[in-house]
């Protein structure tokens, strides 16, 4: 006797497939509590990161305002740093000068993206929102004097070097652009390790 074989049901057009369930599971697991708790945290890092920065720079400069006359100098670190009250109504370190409505174009166009990263990226990284909070603080800072007084006060010079002045606003856009970049290059390394591991 030949043995029949019941054949196997077909399946429903209407069930999912197991790219959409995983597709699926991807999107819950984006949207998850823990990814919120996360964007939360880092925002309000962000904010309490840019607020201190911006009242450092705020305070280092009316101190340097109250210390030293235009182009009085104070040695800090013989050889290696002073202080040297100097104006300027360029951008940071002193280039670009005359193109204050730009820059404070720029300013508030920095601040409106790095909201949006926060508020929007559904896994945003710690490293991105410190940086963005130096920008932002930097930008923000030397705005506030552009607006105020129409030009920037820089009073930190290195002498080992030869550097424009510059003050800590221009300080905290260059190491959150340094951050920015690191960020980058650390992301372009991990395909390779992924891919190096699967072979």
């Amino acid at each position: 006797m030949l043995s029949q074989q019941t054949p196997l049901p077909k399946p429903n057009s209407g069930d999912p497939s197991p790219d959409d369930v995983s597709a699926g599971l991807a999107t819950t697991s984006a949207d998850s509590p823990s990814s919120l708790s996360t964007r939360r945290r880092n925002l309000l890092i962000f904010v309490v990161f840019t607020g201190v920065l911006i009242a450092a720079d705020r305070a280092s400069k009316l101190a340097a305002l109250a210390a030293f006359g235009n182009g009085q100098s104070l040695v800090v670190i013989p050889g290696i740093l002073e202080c040297t009250l100097v104006w300027n109504r360029g951008a940071a370190f002193g280039l670009f000068e005359g193109a204050g409505p730009l820059f404070l174009a720029v300013a508030l166009f920095v601040v409106g993206m790095a909201l949006v990263y926060l508020l929007k990226s559904r896994q945003p990284r710690l490293l991105v929102a410190l940086s963005l909070a130096l920008i932002v603080a930097g930008a923000v800072g030397n705005a506030y004097d552009r607006l105020a007084s129409g030009a920037v006060p820089d009073f930190l010079h290195l002498l080992f070097v030869e550097f424009p002045v510059f003050n800590l606003a221009d300080c905290c856009l260059t190491m959150g652009e340094a951050g920015i970049l690191l960020y980058i290059l650390l992301g372009l390394r991990q395909p390779t390790r992924s891919k190096t591991n699967q072979d």
